[in-house]
């Protein structure tokens, strides 16, 4: 019996109650303000079958309500230099999720981690600012107040508890990251540090555990041996333009004077407002590379990572290949797999010049295209621009701006340092987003080719943009990855002779472009490895159905209806 009572005769009762006092507040903090929805997520277990997934889950979930509170008691039990470390991890995982709460109403994912690894430190910056939440100094400065003034009895607590707490988090975070795949909710609810965990961990567990192997082979088609291809095929996937928002769509602003007057000499073939596969760069990247669909989520099995890529397909038909990375310095899209297939890879440090970079290197690489395109045949080129990501002001310079006031920063508020903007503000914001838009298409197309109307080597340009922008349309605190269809509305359009009369009436989106480049590849109906969505050289207008975007987890792999 006193080897039982040992233990809870040397709990510090008064600790003890701070902290579970603490934890309360902290919760209720975030299930106010926040709207972590507990009952949701109980409900719904309540309401699945019972069986050893559910049981984890409902476990799982308890233990996450525990840590924090262990967390708390034992790093009150602590001495000061490991309380700073207590604090230091608190504080991170607080601003943190609220970043991602002040933005998209939720805690971060796995997804998150996986976009910002890829992302460009300047990308990372710009982020934090946007994503700024002040609401994450209440329960800091709360926190701080605590571990301050709380005098426990005893310090008995140092290396060994904290590497205790470490491994509980891991245990707990890997639970969450074996059950939620299976019993798919929005969402696990937590508090933020427990939420900081899951995706800190989870996302270590999915690299160590996701799908690293070779993608599934193609068939090679039957081909003479002097066999090269009769055209160049250059797939131009721009960032963050937003189709209603080029005047070739109608949009009242005159944003593409260029690609207006080829239009109106017959040499665009447009399809006007187009549906991305994604809201969210990578996501969208890759399954305009794959000819994934909507249909074929969610990609719990990593599929994204398995199928066949457009690379694979062009150099099957003996095309050579270039991808021209206007954004990354790391091949971020695809897989590793993917390089074997690119003869040419070169990202955008190749094509910096100088400190106006960010305005220009979208038209260097134009340059470099022409080049090719003028002097060769079989080539099959993919750009991913640099395009127009946030913030817009920085995309072209201020002489260049049409439209004014231009919007040249975000301003402080308690609800965070925000993309969404002030009503007196909005004006000025979108003027900086079409400024750029008419600055960097403009001066893109007029780099790329010399005579439209005569294209060198039976040249194809087959163009379209990753994802639109919400323009803090609604009083939206964010630029994209979400699931708002205005994020979703990107342009879609061609030039050059597509060999057929094509019927630009029919509803198109990203997933008629894989099947679109297989057919002027002249790749074989019957070696195609899926069931790709149909071809825009061949679908009619009454063949158009409603369309639909995935959001940015595919695993998760919500459908919302675009039209």
């Amino acid at each position: 019996m006193a080897f039982v009572l040992s233990p809870f005769k040397r709990i510090d009762r008064r600790v003890l109650i701070i902290s579970f006092l603490f934890s309360l507040f902290v919760m209720t903090l975030e299930y106010l303000c926040l709207k972590v929805n507990y009952g949701q997520y109980i409900s719904h277990l309540s309401n699945k079958e019972f069986d050893r997934f559910t049981v984890i889950a409902a476990v799982v979930l308890f233990f996450s309500w525990i840590s924090f509170f262990a967390f708390t008691y034992i790093s009150l039990l602590s001495s000061w230099h490991y309380r700073i470390i207590y604090f230091l991890l608190f504080a991170l995982a607080v601003f943190h999720e609220y970043g991602y709460q002040n933005a998209y109403g939720r805690f971060s994912e796995i997804v998150d981690l996986s976009i910002a690894s890829a992302s460009t430190t300047e990308q990372k910056l710009n982020t934090i600012i946007i994503y700024m939440n002040p609401l994450a100094i209440v329960p800091c400065v709360g926190y701080l107040f605590v571990l301050l003034t709380e005098k426990a009895k005893a310090t008995t607590h140092g290396l060994k508890s904290l590497t205790a707490i470490v491994a509980l988090s891991v245990c707990i975070s890997s639970g969450v990251w074996y059950v939620l795949p299976r019993l798919w909710v929005d969402g696990f609810p937590t508090a933020s540090l427990g939420a900081f965990s899951n995706t800190t961990i989870g996302y270590c567990l999915f690299n160590v555990f996701s799908y690293k192997k070779e993608r599934e082979k193609v068939d090679q088609p039957t081909l003479a041996e002097n066999y090269r291809p009769n055209n160049n095929i250059v797939f131009i996937l721009d960032e963050s333009i937003r189709g209603d928002h080029l005047s070739l769509n109608g949009y009242l602003r005159e944003t593409t004077p260029f690609l207006d007057d080829l239009a109106k000499r017959n040499l665009i073939k447009n399809w006007g407002i187009a549906a991305s596969a994604s809201t969210c760069s990578i996501t969208s990247h890759n399954l305009l590379i794959t000819g994934l669909r909507s249909e074929d989520m969610p990609d719990r099995d990593e599929m994204v990572k398995k199928v066949p890529s457009i690379f694979e397909y062009a150099k099957a038909m003996r095309y050579k290949t270039y991808y021209f990375d206007g954004q990354m310095n790391t091949f971020w899209g695809g897989t590793k797999d993917d390089l074997s297939y690119i003869d040419v890879w070169q990202n955008n440090a190749h094509f910096i010049k100088g400190e106006n970079w960010r305005w220009d290197i979208d038209f260097d690489i134009a340059k470099k295209v022409k080049e090719i395109t003028n002097t060769s045949t079989g080539n099959f080129i993919f750009i991913f621009k640099h395009g127009n990501h946030t913030p817009y002001n920085k995309n072209f310079p201020e002489s260049e701006a049409v439209w004014k006031p231009s919007f040249t920063g975000w301003r402080p508020n308690f609800s965070g340092i925000e993309y969404k903007v002030s009503s007196e503000e909005l004006t000025a914001f979108v003027n900086s987003y079409d400024n750029a838009i008419k600055y960097n298409l403009d001066n893109f197309f007029k780099n790329l080719a010399t005579d439209y109307g005569n294209l060198p080597n039976n040249t194809i340009f087959i163009y379209t943009s990753d994802h639109a922008q919400t323009l803090s349309e609604g009083g939206l605190a964010y630029s994209h990855c979400g699931n708002n269809p205005k994020e979703a509305i990107v342009p879609l359009f061609t030039i050059g002779d597509l060999g057929v009369k094509v019927d630009t009436d029919y509803k198109a989106s990203h997933s008629n472009l894989f099947a679109t480049l297989l057919d002027l590849m002249s790749y074989p109906d019957a070696l195609r490895k899926r069931d790709y969505a149909v071809s825009l050289l061949t679908a009619k207008a009454v063949d158009s159905k409603d369309r639909y975007f995935v959001s940015a987890n595919l695993a998760k792999g919500v459908i919302i209806k675009f039209d």
